[in-house]
């Protein structure tokens, strides 16, 4: 359906393609889900370098997994999304949010 999935890892030049003309309207500002004063980078306002948090940093899975310049973003929640499986979206959605405020956690 169309909120199978919020949370994003995204290589820069996949986010650049995702984020449209009109800058990353698709997606959350991370700093909203980011400790104030954390050392995050951040590669937009939208998308957190993924090497900068301590879930990659400690956690060797991760890193073997995926590339230092992996992304990770959180999508917002479409319109149709809202109005179709509105239920489920809305599960999906806040376990997503969960899941990107524990990754940029310090």
């Amino acid at each position: 359906g169309i909120g199978d999935y919020y949370l994003c890892f995204l290589s820069p030049f996949v986010y650049e393609q995702y984020k449209g003309e009109e800058g990353a309207c698709i997606f959350s500002r991370a700093a909203l889900y980011a400790p104030e004063d954390s050392s995050l980078e951040y590669y937009s306002e939208y998308a957190v370098k993924l090497s900068s948090t301590a879930f990659y940093k400690d956690n060797a899975i991760v890193r073997d997994s995926l590339p230092e310049n992996t992304l990770v973003v959180l999508r917002i929640k479409s319109a149709a999304g809202a109005t179709f499986n509105k239920k489920e979206n809305d599960a999906s959605f806040a376990r997503a949010e969960a899941a990107f405020r524990a990754i940029l956690a310090e």
